[in-house]
């Protein structure tokens, strides 16, 4: 029966379907029954899902309003998960999110854009469509829910704004990091390390596990990252932070 309801899927939906147990397994050694997660660009829920997948509470972030319809068709019936229709920055107000075809790499950030149609990555996509959105701040989030256990980022190059929108230290913390604007990631280290003393990690392979056993202190990590930029590393990860708290 699973192979026949398999083969029915498009080659689209089956990738799909890989990296959701990819990301399944990927939390299931770190996310627990009863967390309370928040996924900062959730864009159609595939983080959400896992995340929700290993029994963690989710608050899911996303300003685009086709995104935001999917989100609540999907996750109508739950009830572990709560959807905000806004953007995350560093003050609340209001702002704009450029759109193109590939909701994925909608961004808040021109310099980003920028940077990446400099160094030919999304050539086709011209980010002329603009959509105003509210924005909001993680520590509202915080005191409208609690402090979460996991924080995940992905906003294509915003990654800095959200993070100045957060005064508190929170357990897991992880945003992308983008070949085009590595200072970007060191600048995001620099706050969080102004929150608490931390450890830093990275995933590799989308998901399939994390660079180190041992996690990086910040000079380590500035190091490290500064490297990657010196040798012109065109690589994309995602940059998990943790507090001494989390250590084992």
């Amino acid at each position: 029966m699973v192979t026949r309801l398999l083969s029915k899927l498009s080659p689209f939906d089956l990738k799909r379907q890989k990296f959701h147990r990819r990301l399944k397994n990927f939390y299931s050694t770190t996310i627990e029954k009863g967390d309370l997660c928040i996924d900062v660009g959730a864009n159609v829920g595939d983080f959400t899902r896992a995340l929700s997948s290993c029994g963690a509470h989710v608050v899911a972030v996303e300003p685009q309003r086709d995104c935001l319809k999917k989100l609540r068709t999907k996750y109508q019936n739950y009830p572990g998960v709560t959807i905000v229709g806004s953007a995350l920055g560093a003050a609340p107000g209001g702002g704009k999110i450029y759109l193109v075809e590939s909701h994925t790499v909608a961004s808040m950030s021109r310099e980003w854009i920028t940077s990446v149609k400099r160094c030919g990555r999304f050539q086709d996509q011209g980010w002329q469509v603009t959509q105003d959105v509210e924005i909001i701040t993680l520590d509202s989030l915080i005191v409208n829910y609690g402090l979460p256990n996991y924080v995940k980022i992905d906003v294509e190059g915003y990654e800095l704004q959200v993070l100045k929108g957060l005064s508190v230290s929170v357990p897991l913390l992880s945003f992308e990091f983008t070949p085009e604007s590595p200072s970007d990631a060191l600048n995001c280290i620099d706050h969080l390390s102004r929150l608490g003393t931390i450890h830093i990690n990275h995933t590799v392979d989308r998901y399939r596990a994390m660079a180190f056993s041992n996690w990086m202190d910040t000079r380590e990590a500035s190091t490290y990252f500064s490297a990657w930029s010196a040798r012109g590393v065109m690589r994309i990860a995602d940059i998990f932070v943790r507090t001494d708290a989390c250590q084992d």
